[in-house]
């Protein structure tokens, strides 16, 4: 493959990426903001307004932050697994086409924690908040 082709591919795939993680970013600030919300809410309401809720009530609003995180979580995972095999093409078209071979070093999809994880905790404060309103009130 010429420079000229490997330079367009190279300009076409670092495009895919940046929306990949745009989309990444805006899945993740979008969910967490509402189990940030649910959380404050619940905590709010119990400190401030002394509701409490009935069992049915929390497992609705639990099903509700379970089934949020796991669509999250899904579709966070999607997401980066498309990332992923973009920079896989990326070190590919480095790695042969012009024997750049450090890329695979300096990829910024290798953290250990990212937001799968804090989605994952969010979701567990939620669970926490929801359930300790009812706890705290003498069950």
């Amino acid at each position: 493959m010429d420079n000229k082709n490997t330079a367009l591919i190279i300009q076409y795939l670092q495009n895919q990426l940046t929306e990949r993680l745009e989309k990444l970013w805006k899945l993740f600030s979008w969910s967490s903001s509402i189990l940030i919300s649910i959380t404050a809410g619940m905590i709010g309401l119990k400190q401030y307004q002394n509701i409490t809720f009935g069992y049915i009530e929390l497992l609705i609003i639990s099903f509700i932050i379970c089934l949020m995180c796991l669509y999250s979580y899904l579709w966070l995972h999607e997401n980066l697994l498309i990332e992923v095999a973009i920079r896989d093409r990326i070190d590919d078209l480095f790695k042969y086409d012009i024997s750049y071979t450090l890329s695979k070093e300096l990829r910024a999809d290798k953290s250990r924690f990212g937001y799968k994880t804090v989605i994952l905790l969010l979701g567990s404060m939620a669970l926490l908040a929801t359930w300790l309103s009812k706890i705290s009130a003498g069950g």
